[in-house]
């Protein structure tokens, strides 16, 4: 993530740590989201199963 970051940031000409950041932010948000949507998913399978 940080040498994407890096290599963004050099082609566009910034440099800002706040860049950084909110990249580490939003990539930490999508993490939570798909972790969440796994274990419900997970859950409604579980459900399912004893539902037989």
């Amino acid at each position: 993530m940080l040498l994407r970051w890096l290599c963004c940031s050099r082609a566009s000409g910034t440099l800002h740590p706040s860049n950084f950041v909110d990249d580490a932010q939003q990539s930490e948000h999508r993490r939570e989201i798909s972790l969440r949507y796994h274990l419900s998913a997970e859950h409604r399978q579980r459900e399912a199963l004893l539902a037989l």
